[in-house]
């Protein structure tokens, strides 16, 4: 395999240049399965998913998928005796950017927890290039699947079938959004971004603060909700038909309006995640792996808050 990165891939390899932009999952067990059983499930994901395989390596100003070793593995063990949660651990791993063109584009940890009380944890980190939701779900099942083999010996020389490498994005869309009608619309799309930009630079001059400082890092800001409000809250938001991504996102920005700006009146910028798996010429299913997701900036004027 070797093929350029598509547009929104190529910023996504841009950005792990300056710092991390990953996605981390991560599936808490009652009883984490034993180390070599993992690496085995994990090298069988390898050999199925070419971008678990891949490197990102640059030419010129240009980005590429290379194919990699299929037998090399990031599999890191930890224990909770060191001192650190599992919370710690992924907070490291969102601060930790891919050397992209040197090491897999999955790092594997395994952190067991000495007394049994807390649960053993495996934490996935991708390149975000690689994996978008529905995929990143996808993975999970497929190794859990892999995981309930409980026996080792079941991997040795399996035959594995890999999946086709995908194109990036791009190359499915529709045909009224490739050539000169995607250039058209791109245009289109870049003028009214670039007018919400300025729109919103001209009415938070003096009060707009910078949302990322270079000394920052990433932190998890856990939240439990009691089984009956999380199903109020799913039944409303069905009712009205929000996602569940939406809901988050509007939390977050409320967080910021309060804490960074007081509650006062002021315009923010923020962005909503399309999945673009099912508007794709032909749909892509879930079973590949793969970052087929766009970001889309928008400006929102927040109230203030009283009391």
């Amino acid at each position: 395999m070797f093929r350029k990165l598509g547009s929104f891939e190529t910023a996504q390899a841009v950005t792990n240049e300056q710092f991390a932009f990953n996605a981390v999952i991560v599936v808490g067990m009652e009883r984490a399965p034993e180390t070599e059983l993992l690496k085995a499930a994990l090298l069988v994901l390898r050999k199925r998913h070419p971008l678990l395989r891949a490197r990102i390596v640059k030419r010129g100003s240009r980005f590429y998928f290379k194919e990699g070793d299929e037998r090399e593995l990031s599999l890191e063990v930890l224990f909770s005796g060191g001192g650190q949660s599992w919370q710690d651990v992924v907070e490291r791993e969102l601060d930790l950017p891919f050397t992209q063109a040197e090491e897999p584009l999955l790092r594997a940890i395994l952190w067991r927890c000495e007394d049994g009380d807390d649960g053993d944890y495996v934490i996935l980190t991708f390149h975000h290039a690689i994996v978008d939701a529905p995929s990143a779900g996808n993975i999970v099942k497929e190794l859990l699947a892999l995981l309930g083999r409980k026996d080792v010996n079941l991997f040795v020389d399996e035959a594995v079938q890999p999946y086709p490498p995908l194109k990036s994005a791009e190359d499915y869309f529709p045909a009224a959004f490739r050539g000169f009608r995607l250039a058209a619309k791109n245009a289109s799309y870049m003028a009214r971004q670039i007018g919400d930009e300025a729109l919103f630079r001209m009415r938070s001059r003096g009060s707009r603060k910078a949302p990322i400082h270079t000394s920052g890092h990433c932190k998890i800001l856990p939240l439990r909700i009691p089984k009956e409000e999380s199903d109020a809250l799913a039944r409303a938001a069905r009712k009205r038909r929000v996602t569940l991504n939406s809901l988050f996102a509007a939390a977050m920005m409320m967080a910021i309006h309060k804490h960074i700006y007081d509650s006062q009146p002021i315009p923010l910028r923020h962005f909503s995640i399309a999945n673009l798996r099912p508007y794709l010429d032909p749909p892509l299913p879930d079973d590949f792996l793969g970052g087929y997701f766009a970001m889309l900036r928008f400006s929102l004027q927040m109230a203030p808050i009283e009391g």
